[in-house]
């Protein structure tokens, strides 16, 4: 049996996680016995320049520091370092996997070819910064990329365009008189069947998860009350992004069985926190919600 650390320990573990980054932390599962080594997954996004999501560009000059996600990466720093300095005053470890975002983008344009050359720096630009931070910690660190995985997402996706008929066709939402947020999960099971991942990807269409979307959609809401025009391809785009890869994080996390996988989860926005219920796989995963 693989050590565990004794119940104190593991309530002092969840309350660093806590107390790690004072903008706002949710532990989802920390009922969980924690190991004394723990394996960690977070996301980088691309580098976007200040600005909507709806309207999202990549900033040409890459620096973490100048984009709209800097308090991502702070967060993320913040709480590492955190967790490494009570794993280690309990004799375990830490290790790090951490995967660049590079496809599946969101652009509130038609991508063009320098945005390509871009997407291939940010990569660069983050692979070299978890790099440094490896070696200022001592944290065993790895970096990893879509396209090593083959999530089956297009490069680029343009926020704004229509979602295509052969995801909405044979929705089956009378019963539900066709409520827009029953319409865009029946839109993602479609999706996730044609692409190949319906043994792994499915939402249920049920009034929990459809008050998760209103949710997520609720973020294009004008002050009128109406939603923004747009607004359900943004929502469905930014949906098929995470799902595509969510179902990949329990294998990436069980490739050290020897360890305790915790997925942190970093967001701008409350409502995002909500997407990995939709993935039933993730839920046995201790997740630790960071906004920043």
């Amino acid at each position: 049996m693989e050590p565990q650390l004794k119940q104190t320990e593991n309530h002092g573990f969840w309350t660093a996680v806590e107390t790690s980054w004072d903008k706002g932390i949710s532990v989802v599962g920390k009922e969980n016995d924690v190991k004394s080594d723990v394996h960690i997954l977070c996301t980088f996004c691309p580098l976007y320049a200040l600005g909507s999501l709806e309207d999202s560009r990549l900033l040409d000059n890459a620096s973490i520091d100048t984009s709209r996600v800097a308090s991502k990466w702070n967060a993320l720093r913040a709480v590492l370092k955190g967790l490494n300095s009570h794993a280690r005053s309990a004799g375990g470890s830490i290790e790090v996997t951490a995967v660049f975002a590079n496809r599946g983008v969101l652009l509130g344009t038609d991508a063009q070819a320098r945005d390509f050359d871009t997407l291939e720096i940010h990569g660069f630009v983050y692979e070299q910064a978890l790099k440094t931070f490896s070696v200022d910690t001592g944290i065993e660190c790895r970096f990893a990329t879509f396209d090593d995985l083959d999530v089956p997402l297009p490069k680029f996706v343009n926020t704004h365009a229509a979602i295509p008929d052969r995801f909405t066709a044979n929705s089956n939402c009378e019963g539900l008189k066709k409520q827009k947020e029953a319409l865009l999960i029946e839109a993602l099971n479609n999706y996730a069947q044609i692409i190949g991942l319906a043994d792994r990807v499915s939402i249920v269409n049920n009034k929990h998860n459809r008050k998760r979307v209103t949710k997520i959609m609720n973020m294009w809401r004008g002050p009128s009350g109406e939603l923004e025009t747009g607004a359900t391809e943004l929502a469905f785009w930014l949906l098929a992004g995470y799902i595509t890869f969510d179902h990949l994080i329990p294998d990436i996390l069980h490739s050290s069985p020897d360890k305790t996988g915790i997925y942190l989860v970093t967001e701008r926005f409350d409502p995002l926190f909500a997407i990995a219920e939709f993935t039933a796989s993730l839920k046995p995963i201790p997740r630790v919600n960071i906004k920043a």
